[in-house]
């Protein structure tokens, strides 16, 4: 299991892979198409697994706000 400490840095390392791979897909679309092609594929490669942890990371929020509730006294 990830601990939180252990998630926010992992979202921080995709969120800089994420934003630093399309900043150069977009420089190297003038430069060399197929090297832009290949930061194309790794930024959306980062975007899901950023999106992925997320998602994991709410649905984990979710389950301790049931644990948590306390509207039914």
């Amino acid at each position: 299991m990830i601990s939180g400490d252990e998630m926010n840095t992992l979202k921080n390392i995709f969120l800089v892979l994420t934003i630093s791979a399309q900043l150069a897909a977009i420089i190297l679309v003038f430069v060399n198409i197929r090297t832009a092609l290949a930061l194309l594929a790794i930024y959306v490669f980062a975007l899901i697994v950023l999106f992925g942890l997320l998602i994991k990371e709410r649905s984990k929020e979710k389950e301790e706000e049931k644990h948590h509730d306390y509207r039914h006294y």
